[in-house]
């Protein structure tokens, strides 16, 4: 402001001291439209809102209420309790040998085992060791997102992930065609010569663009490689955040000196094609953990159930051994049972593979997930969906992808020393 200039504005009376001729006008509004009333009543500047600094345990305080943790944990005859939880942030391998580490080296914890196509942590603890809160507080200190496993979460998680990592990539993809073509003209710049003025303006250009990429889509390779070495561990993420890293700043400091070379250009292919792959990768993962979700979300909700000779619809997850089920021609077999009226052919592909249907009469079993295909039939329930072939074929491949071949502890303990 120019030195003696006076922006005093007379309000009730008074002539109250501004700063500036935009302040002065704010207040004159205020006090032309009547509203000057709060200040008046005003005793104090209002206080600012402070960040929430609770410890991170703080937070997960609420799991270790009993009926809260019975929902998702169970405890054995012996008094230890599993509990199975839904992890997000991973993104490799190295990720689920950090998490089963840090969290074998507590004590009170029986077993934890990480599956990074399921997002998901199976743990077995003792309760009176060990509390969930910390076993949540814990995972969550080491940089990842944790919650009680479900089904609905998971799947939303999922697609949470992946619309984040397709935004990176095209970040990545934009800024790498973009500094691209500057690339080609500085290169062909130094071969047929350029002029100094439009060889700083490429270059500062591509500075741009380019720390958008190592900003924004790069960013996952240096968090992981620093949420490791807090830990004391090197992982893969390390060298190629100092590749990019090193190479980004050699590049700005050429630009701001105006004297060597940039490489703008191989740093955002580079991260270009490292997010494509890990793209592609987690695609894979994804699809295969959503084909078990796309089973059991073929089976009805609602089936048709004989009580009291009359036909009554009931939830499948009421239904009890010795029940009477109708399978109409199209529907699919909500739970295992046997024929006990009609003749069909049902399609067993969920199990087999096999395109051909088998033909059922009386007394043959038919399984949850299978098709009906010709003629409404009858069956008996031998048991409820967790008791059926395809829920036990779904632990299996769950506890099959869980553990480690000998192989891969073998790389563990190697990584460990």
């Amino acid at each position: 402001m120019p030195p003696g200039a006076d922006f005093s504005l007379a309000i009730g009376g008074e002539l109250r001291p501004m700063c500036c001729p935009g302040c002065r006008a704010v207040a004159g509004l205020i006090a032309a439209n009547g509203l000057e009333s709060f200040y008046q009543q005003r005793t104090a500047y209002n206080q600012r809102p402070e960040q929430d600094e609770a410890p991170a345990r703080d937070r997960y305080l609420v799991y270790d209420d009993p009926e809260l943790a019975a929902t998702f944990t169970t405890t054995d005859a012996h008094g230890a309790a599993s509990a199975r939880l839904l992890l997000g942030g991973m993104t490799c391998a190295a990720c689920t040998w950090l998490i089963e580490q840090t969290l074998a080296r507590l004590a009170g914890i029986h077993s934890a085992r990480v599956n990074l196509q399921q997002s998901r942590l199976d743990i077995s603890f003792d309760p009176g060791q060990i509390a969930l809160s910390e076993i949540f507080s814990r995972v969550d200190a080491l940089g990842y997102r944790v919650r009680p496993f479900q089904a609905s979460h998971q799947r939303q998680q999922m697609q949470d992930e992946y619309r984040s990592q397709l935004r990176r990539l095209a970040v990545a993809g934009l800024g790498m065609m973009q500094v691209g073509m500057f690339a080609i003209a500085l290169h062909a710049g130094d071969i047929q010569g350029i002029e100094s003025q439009y060889q700083g303006l490429l270059r500062w250009v591509s500075l741009i663009v380019a720390s958008f990429v190592v900003l924004f889509s790069s960013r996952p390779f240096f968090t992981t490689a620093w949420r490791h070495l807090r830990q004391g561990t090197l992982v893969m993420d390390l060298p190629v955040a100092l590749a990019i890293g090193l190479a980004w700043l050699a590049s700005v400091w050429a630009t701001i000196s105006g004297t060597g070379q940039v490489y703008f250009d191989s740093v955002v292919m580079f991260t270009f094609f490292l997010l494509l792959g890990r793209f592609l990768e987690q695609r894979v993962r994804q699809r295969n953990a959503l084909s078990w979700f796309d089973a059991e979300s073929t089976l009805p909700d609602a089936v048709a159930t004989r009580r009291d000779g009359q036909w009554v619809t009931l939830p499948r997850s009421q239904l009890q051994a010795g029940d009477v089920v109708l399978v109409k021609a199209g529907a699919t077999v909500p739970v295992d049972a046997r024929l006990c009226v009609g003749t069909s052919a049902v399609r067993e592909d969920t199990f087999n593979g096999e395109h051909l249907p088998r033909s059922v009469s009386v007394g043959d079993t038919i399984y949850a997930g299978t098709v009906n295909l010709e003629a409404a039939i009858e069956a008996r329930v031998l048991g409820s969906y967790r008791d059926s072939r395809l829920a036990a074929l779904q632990r299996s491949v769950e506890q099959a992808q869980g553990e480690k071949p000998r192989l891969a502890k073998l790389a563990d303990r190697i990584a460990s020393w």
